[in-house]
């Protein structure tokens, strides 16, 4: 329930806390476990009792630390109450290890694990219930301590194999289960991460590629006519400045061009049709010129044409032929109109 509310982020916090589990528990049934449910001195029901104590202590622990590490909230009520889960299992591992040799005695320093764990359970209750006593956490990368430690808790149960290769063949195969286990969720939280990469490498590339666009379309839009997406004034000044500061002496000719009459169209047509038309002057200025050519429009129905590497002689032929082509009829809302320039 605590976990639930604090919300937690993903199923891969959950993974890691499995392996780190799964890896101590494997270490328990070695030392622990295994050696309680040998002991026939005592009832079926004792053995699974003792053994029951410090399984339940580790999922304690583990939920507490998933809550710690990896939910959407922390603060300090939640660091007390792992310390005195971590008392409590260290109090219990220590319990059981002594009651295995009969050397457990009541009243010893290994009371007050206990007593630690109860003590830190009350505070963390009242430092949670305080304002402010909890803090907003945003991690979502896996730190090197948590990346450590769930490496560690990997090689836990291979460790414990090892440890009893050839002396029982029962506790070889729990532990052996638990090695395929471990290493099966150790696959699965590796191919999540590189999923995670793989998700925020696309996401990092569809922004740059976003960014890219928009970049674009922004220097698109500073230099060219909204209207027409004809260069604007501004660029054709710069492109005008740049030829002008070329030491090749080359020659270049600038022909302005203006409609007739357009201020009665746009009066009589409106400025819907009235933008239809500079519209469609400027296509056909633009597929009248070489292509080294650069039209753009000044502003109202004034445009300028930039004959780069063009003398006057040549550029007044162009001019003719420019002039010729604007002169074709032009279809309007059903209206045939005739420009002239």
């Amino acid at each position: 329930l605590l976990v639930r509310r604090r919300g937690v982020r993903g199923s891969g916090a959950v993974l890691d806390t499995c392996v780190f589990s799964g890896g101590v528990a494997s270490l328990q049934y070695h030392f622990l476990i295994a050696p309680y449910l040998a002991d026939t001195s005592v009832s079926l029901l004792e053995r699974w009792t003792a053994a029951a104590y410090p399984m339940l202590d580790l999922f304690l622990v583990s939920v507490t630390v998933l809550a710690v590490t990896v939910t959407v909230q922390r603060g300090a009520d939640l660091s007390l109450l792992i310390l005195g889960l971590v008392a409590c299992f260290a109090g219990d591992i220590v319990y059981g290890l002594q009651e295995i040799r009969d050397a457990y005695a009541s009243g010893g320093w290994l009371d007050l694990t206990w007593m630690v764990n109860y003590t830190l359970l009350a505070t963390a209750v009242w430092v949670g219930s305080r304002p402010g006593g909890r803090q907003q956490r945003t991690t979502r990368w896996v730190t090197w301590r948590q990346a450590s430690a769930l490496a560690a808790s990997a090689v836990l149960a291979p460790i414990g194999l090892l440890l009893v290769i050839g002396e029982d063949p029962e506790e070889m195969v729990v532990l052996t289960v638990g090695t395929i286990v471990l290493t099966a969720l150790v696959g699965v939280r590796l191919a999540g991460l590189l999923l995670q990469v793989s998700r925020q490498a696309e996401t990092l590339a569809a922004a740059l590629e976003e960014r890219e666009r928009i970049g674009v379309e922004l220097r698109f839009q500073a230099t060219h006519d909204a209207l027409t997406g004809l260069a604007n004034r501004h660029h054709l000044s710069v492109v005008i400045d740049e030829l002008l500061g070329d030491p090749g002496q080359r020659d270049h000719t600038v022909v302005f061009l203006d409609l007739d009459g357009f201020r009665e169209l746009n009066d009589r047509l409106g400025h819907a049709a009235g933008d239809e038309i500079l519209v469609a002057v400027a296509r056909r200025a633009a597929a009248s010129i070489p292509p080294e050519g650069l039209v753009g429009r000044l502003g109202g129905d004034e445009f300028a044409v930039l004959l780069r590497e063009t003398g006057v002689l040549d550029a007044v032929e162009v001019a003719g032929e420019l002039l010729e082509a604007l002169t074709g009829p032009i279809e309007i809302n059903g209206s045939t109109i005739w420009v002239r320039a």
